[in-house]
């Protein structure tokens, strides 16, 4: 890099840039110049530095942040369509009004022949970083009652599915009860499920419907990336 001394005469066209250093950096586009002695000179394309201001009176530039912009969850919700559907829709309403309906995942797809439904559900789960299963009096029936057998006892429930890898995957999850039931004994699931049990739950009264949900919404927004 050259520099400009003084005596010299510069009649040109260039444009300027300051670095960080208080520097005035020069590119050259194409100009002429005399020296001291008269001699003209032609330059095209060189680069010139000046200092532009003494150390004392450099200003400082505010230091900027590199960090990549943080990414945006999904939220996957669970539910069994005979026991929480009006509340599923409801849910999937008020979040996606909320976070984007890109960011919500509410399984309402009529069953496809020919398709495994668990290779979808993953492919779902895996992308989500938060999960709400809904919890009602009918979400894990008796359906034989002399071999006291319930639905989550039947290893291609998807409702069983859903959960269990959930939590093979470490999804954060919150049960949303509602219609007065209480959270499920680890005693009362299947082994694999069991640590549904331990997770922080959400109920929904009737009385503070709203207010119920708009806690839900809310709890959600660190997961979805928005605090």
């Amino acid at each position: 890099m050259h520099r400009l001394e003084s005596g010299q005469r510069y009649d040109h066209y260039f444009t300027v840039e300051v670095t960080d250093v208080g520097e005035l950096e020069i590119r050259v586009v194409n100009f002429s110049f005399s020296d001291a002695d008269g001699v003209p000179r032609r330059v095209a394309g060189s680069q010139w530095a000046v200092s532009a201001l003494p150390p004392t009176s450099r200003r400082s530039e505010p230091e900027r942040s590199h960090a990549p912009p943080r990414p945006r969850g999904k939220v996957f919700i669970s539910y069994r369509r005979e026991d929480a559907q009006e509340l599923a829709n409801y849910l999937y309403v008020e979040l996606s009004r909320e976070f984007g309906p890109e960011r919500v995942f509410l399984d309402r797809s009529r069953r496809q022949l020919g398709v495994d439904f668990r290779v979808r559900l993953k492919a779902e789960l895996e992308s989500s970083t938060a999960m709400l299963v809904v919890i009602g009096p009918a979400w894990n029936p008796l359906i034989k009652q002399e071999e006291q057998t319930r639905r989550l006892d039947l290893q291609r429930d998807h409702v069983r599915y859903e959960i269990r890898t959930g939590l093979q995957l470490e999804i954060p999850v919150i049960p949303v009860l509602f219609r007065k039931v209480d959270m499920p004994k680890p005693e009362e699931l299947p082994e694999d499920l069991r640590g549904l049990s331990f997770f922080e739950k959400s109920e929904i009264h009737d009385t503070r419907f709203e207010a119920d949900i708009r806690e839900i919404v809310d709890a959600l927004r660190p997961y979805v990336g928005l605090q």
